[in-house]
């Protein structure tokens, strides 16, 4: 049994796929399948079962065999990062970030700038992803760090709220509703609303709030992408609900922002590590910068 066919192994039992995994092993798929059919060999066992030329499953002795190893293979990967921090070598490393557009787009542009200042020599990777692939890489240590928001934390994680942020109604600069001094939710009604699509907290937020006071809006556009949303707003065709957290000052001289949170709550900003990874001291100083970021933007 070698380190490489454990790793091979638990590729592809993540993954579901033979050819995936040779590519997040760097390895042929020709030599992913010697490493799992010299498993199977050694162990007397079948550890997959083969559901199409894509797609595999675990056995049951594959199941149990991913269990004692999955920690095993976990600590082996992380040998690098600890023996460069013991030896002070620590500028040389690898860090890999999954988050969202969003946070990419809002919050990690002066963070990678200080960070990449101070750590020039460090191979630093921000990669786009959903929610659920966020979980999946951080969980898989795929990605050391991941940035999004949780309602649920699943166990394996640590979730750190980074910051709470105020939902508010965007509109252009002659809207009605500014003159409101207590605005309510049948206000909100009566004017064409523009929302990002099904799915997202803040979607469900809005859609909450309506349905719990049985109050009906008018959905005039279901638009992806907060610099979208706005640029509908800003031209007139109607007004939305974002979190404060995507209008800097700089970026709403266009649109006028009026408190909503009594209505719709407060968006979050999250850090996610799994549960007994080891974080270097780059990682670690990475993840105080974007703390820091946070604080300066709240």
């Amino acid at each position: 049994m070698e380190i490489q066919q454990l790793i091979g192994f638990l590729a592809v039992a993540q993954s579901g796929s033979f050819s995936i995994a040779a590519q997040k092993t760097h390895r042929t798929q020709p030599a992913v399948s010697l490493q799992i059919r010299a498993l199977e060999q050694e162990f007397n066992t079948r550890l997959f079962d083969r559901l199409g030329p894509q797609k595999v499953t675990l056995t049951d002795d594959g199941k149990v065999l991913f269990d004692l190893i999955e920690p095993i293979v976990k600590d082996i990967r992380q040998v690098e990062e600890r023996f460069n921090d013991i030896r002070k070598q620590s500028d040389n490393f690898s860090l890999i970030v999954a988050s969202h557009n969003t946070a990419i787009m809002y919050l990690l542009p002066d963070v990678v700038k200080v960070f990449k200042s101070q750590y020039p020599t460090s191979l630093l990777s921000v990669i786009n992803r959903q929610r659920e692939t966020i979980l999946s890489m951080v969980r898989n240590d795929e990605a050391h760090i991941g940035i999004t928001s949780l309602k649920i934390p699943p166990s394996w994680a640590n979730y750190e709220v980074l910051g709470k942020f105020r939902r508010v109604l965007i509109c252009n600069h002659d809207h009605p509703l500014l003159d409101k001094k207590r605005m309510t939710l049948e206000d909100i009604a009566r004017y064409p609303l523009i929302l990002p699509p099904i799915g997202g907290n803040t979607r469900s937020a809005i859609d909450d709030a309506f349905s719990k006071e049985r109050v009906s809006y008018n959905l005039v556009l279901e638009v992806r992408g907060r610099e979208a949303v706005k640029h509908f707003v800003e031209i007139g065709l109607g007004i939305s609900i974002l979190s404060e957290y995507y209008l800097p000052k700089e970026a709403s001289q266009n649109v006028i922002m009026k408190d909503a949170s009594n209505f719709f709550g407060y968006s979050e900003s999250g850090l996610i590590t799994r549960k007994g990874r080891y974080l270097s001291s780059g990682v670690k100083h990475f993840i105080a910068i974007v703390r820091k970021q946070i604080h300066e933007i709240t």
